[in-house]
């Protein structure tokens, strides 16, 4: 019969998971031949404990616990996170930050798409949607919001089910009061 020792995890950080695609395998040993324990969806706020030196963290979702890749990990390094954060700044220059936010679509009777990163990365060169329409009202939440040259994009989550809307302009959202 086997033992494990139980050791106490180390806190290190508050990050998300930053994913091109729509989830991220949590597994049972830091390895990708590891049995899966759940698939935690982009955007997801998590508590990171431990690091090893092969480039996984333990984290917990919920019930489940286990290992992640840290190179799908995004370290929140905004101290406003979980609190009504001050209007971004307008500097272009700031890149990404990371937040939590919840609001509503307000389309302004007219078609709000929401894009995919490549577009906000190429500051509208692209012209590429994850979604055509979003609707008027759509309850959202944001992690995160991107200052350019273009205006600020904020990234968008059903605030409900966790579906992926890509990323909105800022003047298409309502924020609910903190």
């Amino acid at each position: 019969m086997l033992f494990f020792k139980k050791t106490k995890k180390t806190y290190l950080f508050a990050g998300y998971v930053n994913t091109k695609s729509d989830s991220l395998s949590m597994r049972v040993r830091p390895n990708t031949k590891s049995k899966i324990v759940t698939k935690i969806p982009k955007g997801t706020q998590l508590e990171i404990y431990d690091a090893n030196a092969d480039g996984w963290y333990w984290t917990k979702n919920g019930e489940n616990s286990g290992y992640v890749s840290a190179k799908y990990i995004a370290q929140i390094t905004d101290k406003r996170i979980d609190s009504q954060p001050d209007t971004p700044s307008g500097d272009p220059s700031r890149g990404y930050h990371a937040w939590q936010r919840y609001g509503r679509i307000n389309t302004h009777g007219t078609v709000v798409p929401g894009y995919t990163t490549s577009r906000i990365e190429d500051n509208g060169d692209t012209d590429s949607k994850e979604r055509e329409s979003l609707g008027n009202g759509w309850h959202i939440v944001s992690y995160r919001y991107r200052e350019t040259p273009e205006g600020v994009w904020c990234e968008l989550y059903d605030s409900e089910d966790g579906d992926y809307y890509g990323w909105v302009d800022i003047n298409h959202i309502d924020w609910d009061p903190s």
